[in-house]
């Protein structure tokens, strides 16, 4: 089997490395979308995004979106010739838009979303998309780290077989969550909901046959190395901390970063401190989406001097400038290995590259996702946008974004892997922590399938590894 790097999150929006979580509109447009849409969207990017922008072209975008979306022929919806002045562009746009709408039997709100979408996508940037009205709810919920869903509280994925057949997987469970009661499993095979296979189902039919209201119960068919068996969670209210520690049977600590929402930093030194002393840490920052750079500033400063450089950053018409680590430092010289793999994005790479270029650490796994940047998410007439304003890179000005970060170590987590209930990127983490200090067993057992306990972990008796306090403002900080 094969183990496809593709997710979705039962409980959790994505991220990205974001400043601003909303911001009010350039123009004023009706509740509804249309036209304006994309002409909206298209007076953000002139305003904000980081690089100089063609209006024409990006306009051509959203009109091939819309003659591929209502099959009508470019003789009836054509481009706009290039050299067009704005405002004449501007004007045809809305002209095709409503023959298109005219002529097509698809509603306008989904046209122009679409057609925005479409546009946005043209510049090929990982920090700069379309949000709908319910999506853009979500993320600004979650950079806020509140309750805005119900759920079970995993993260899927899939496993393609050598026939290429596709099983959902649960990549994820979190702590305290319905799944996690219910007894659920990282790597359990997931192979009906409610009685409907899903096998060879893609991920997002798997996810909407998962999800329902506050309360509604939800049976899962499982095979969990090679054995059948069946869970049954209630759907709740979830709230997903944004990281957590264990130490694992091996006595190494275990530190799981999810995202960098607001109080991430706050969070992670919580758990670190109560971690106590440890002869070496394994940070996962695998399928890590990215969020606030104020928080992952911090994070680094937990594990860095404060003023170390963790990037560059160049923002709108702006010179090239630093990027710092922040915080109270502490934990800056126990042996740490980073997890990563193709989910391992925005602001996760930013700490990668910092921990790896300030040989604090060793990367081990996969090639991180190449999706860095700095965007704000801006509301829109009818949804949001997120709009990249800052390029980001390494601290050596090494370029990630469309490349990614290279593991030190290459480790694949493989369909067998998963088959097994084996996770080989922890045990190798802790086979290099364990090659400096030999009275560690590098083969540990984790207690019911988890990488992490979500019982809360108690000081060692050799008191923390982390100075208190831990309620200073820097960690709830969020740049403006």
């Amino acid at each position: 089997m094969r183990y496809t790097r593709a997710l979705r999150t039962l409980g959790v929006a994505a991220l990205a490395v974001a400043f601003i979580v909303t911001s009010a509109p350039r123009i004023s447009f009706a509740q509804t979308a249309n036209a304006g849409l994309a002409l909206e969207a298209l007076t953000v990017l002139e305003e904000e995004y980081v690089d100089p922008v063609r209006p024409v072209p990006l306009l051509n975008a959203a009109l091939a979106e819309l003659r591929a979306d209502t099959h009508l022929p470019a003789t009836v919806v054509p481009d706009i010739p290039t050299g067009t002045a704005e405002d004449i562009a501007r004007a045809w746009f809305e002209r095709e838009f409503a023959i298109v709408t005219d002529r097509s039997q698809a509603a306008a709100d989904d046209l122009a979303q679409a057609a925005t979408a479409a546009m946005l996508a043209s510049l090929h940037d990982s920090h700069t998309s379309y949000y709908t009205p319910e999506s853009l709810k979500e993320i600004e919920a979650e950079m806020r780290h509140e309750t805005s869903f119900t759920g079970i509280g995993i993260t899927i994925g899939q496993v393609t077989d050598s026939a290429g057949a596709k099983w959902i997987m649960v990549t994820e469970v979190y702590p305290g969550s319905p799944a996690e009661a219910s007894g659920i499993r990282r790597f359990d095979i997931i192979q009906a909901v409610d009685g409907h296979a899903i096998d060879d189902a893609d991920l997002d039919a798997a996810a909407q046959l998962i999800r329902g209201p506050a309360g509604s119960s939800v049976t899962l068919l499982l095979r969990r190395a090679g054995e059948t068996l069946t869970a049954n969670p209630t759907r709740a209210p979830v709230r997903i901390e944004p990281a957590w520690a264990s130490v694992l049977a091996s006595g190494i600590g275990y530190l799981r970063i999810a995202a960098f929402t607001a109080d991430t930093a706050r969070t992670t030194g919580r758990a670190l401190q109560a971690l106590g002393t440890i002869p070496g840490l394994i940070i996962d920052l695998r399928g890590n989406p990215g969020g606030i750079v104020t928080e992952v500033q911090a994070v680094a400063g937990l594990f860095l001097p404060a003023g170390t450089v963790i990037g560059r950053v160049r923002g709108h018409g702006s010179e090239t400038e630093p990027m710092r680590a922040t915080g109270l430092g502490g934990a800056t010289t126990v042996p740490i290995v980073v997890l990563t793999d193709g989910g391992t994005a925005s602001a996760a790479e930013i700490l990668t590259g910092a921990l790896r270029d300030a040989r604090r650490a060793t990367i081990l796994g996969e090639r991180t996702a190449g999706a860095l940047g700095g965007s704000v998410t801006m509301k829109l007439g009818y949804g949001g946008m997120s709009v990249t304003v800052e390029r980001i890179q390494g601290p050596q000005d090494e370029v990630v974004e469309g490349r990614g970060i290279a593991p030190d170590i290459p480790v694949r987590l493989t369909g067998d892997d998963v088959e097994a209930g084996r996770d080989s990127q922890l045990r190798a983490a802790e086979s290099v922590i364990a090659s400096e200090h030999p009275a560690i067993d590098p083969a540990p057992r984790v207690p019911r399938g988890y990488l992490v306990s979500p019982a809360p972990i108690a000081p060692a008796a050799r008191g923390p590894l982390l100075p208190p306090p831990w309620g200073r403002g820097v960690w709830a900080a969020t740049r403006r």
